[in-house]
């Protein structure tokens, strides 16, 4: 056990042994082998194939999202009650997604600015700046606001990278807001995904430097062309 921060609010399990599917697999795979050794069926067959017994869940809290006021972004609390839910489960949708198109999730705040864009995105049809920003507890870029999911990714920094580290991501927001006003608003699914893959595989960095929208449309361009 360990304490949660109150700006999290939801959580992608990747991987819980489900022993019910185990017993399942066990007790068919004995109907037709009574005469087998399930150990050693289990060893060479279903240990190494973890699609046939690990879950992977996604949970979901009903609180503001990252412990962001309604007040904060001038929304009335129902309205932000149900809009923390959606971009919360679109987030850990985009984890997911990157773990299947991509292989890996990671706990930094590049894959935060990927899976926020998915969440914004879904309910609002675009990004909203203010809306990350806060989010992260830089809605005032010059002073951080404690509490903020900025300080849950940067564990362990001094000052100076600290600062670095939030320069690059205040400029890779604003250039990703660009390329998002560019494009318009979310049309389709396969919109939302070539969007989604155009920043995975552009790149913190590149996204951050002054040319980081162009390079993003760039990116985008060559994954609408192939849909053609």
């Amino acid at each position: 056990p360990k304490e949660v921060p109150s700006s999290m609010g939801a959580l992608f399990i990747n991987g819980l042994n489900n022993w019910g599917r185990i017993h399942r697999l066990k007790e068919d795979w004995i109907s037709k082998n009574p005469f087998g050794i399930w150990a050693e069926e289990f060893k060479s067959n279903v240990l190494p194939n973890t699609s046939l017994y690990k879950d992977q869940l996604i949970i979901l809290s009903e609180q503001p999202y990252s412990n962001v006021a309604a007040e904060s972004l001038q929304l009335d609390s129902k309205q932000w009650k149900s809009y923390s839910v959606a971009i919360r489960r679109a987030h850990e949708c985009a984890h997911f997604f990157t773990l299947r198109r991509y292989g890996k999730i990671k706990h930094h705040l590049f894959d935060e600015l990927v899976a926020d864009y998915a969440g914004i995105t879904s309910v609002l049809g675009r990004f909203q700046l203010d809306w990350f920003l806060h989010f992260m507890g830089l809605e005032n870029p010059q002073q951080y606001r404690e509490g903020g999911r900025f300080q849950n990714y940067i564990p362990g920094l001094g000052d100076e990278s600290r600062q670095l580290l939030q320069t690059i991501l205040l400029r890779a927001a604003e250039n990703l807001r660009t390329f998002d006003e560019t494009l318009g608003a979310i049309k389709s699914p396969s919109c939302r995904k070539s969007r989604i893959q155009a920043i995975c595989e552009t790149g913190m960095l590149p996204i951050a430097s002054i040319n980081g929208a162009r390079l993003l449309m760039e990116k985008y361009k060559g994954y609408e062309t192939s849909l053609v």
